[in-house]
């Protein structure tokens, strides 16, 4: 299992080459079935919330 946070169109970003991305993903994808959720993410729901809990406590130690 491979998973990846951004779709195939932007791996462009990732490989220095195009050539190198077109052959990664055709190797990747060869007899695979691929699944794609249109979620946020687990960790960036956590990093979320531990933001707003810190600015929280920030902005209440400001006020005092």
């Amino acid at each position: 299992m491979i998973s990846a946070n951004q779709p195939f169109s932007q791996w462009d970003s990732i490989f220095p080459d195009s050539m190198m991305t077109v052959a990664a993903i055709d190797r990747l994808v060869h007899h695979a079935t691929i699944l794609e959720f249109q979620a946020q993410s687990f960790r960036k729901q956590a990093a979320a919330k531990r933001s707003a809990k810190s600015q929280t406590k920030t902005d209440q130690s400001s006020s005092d």
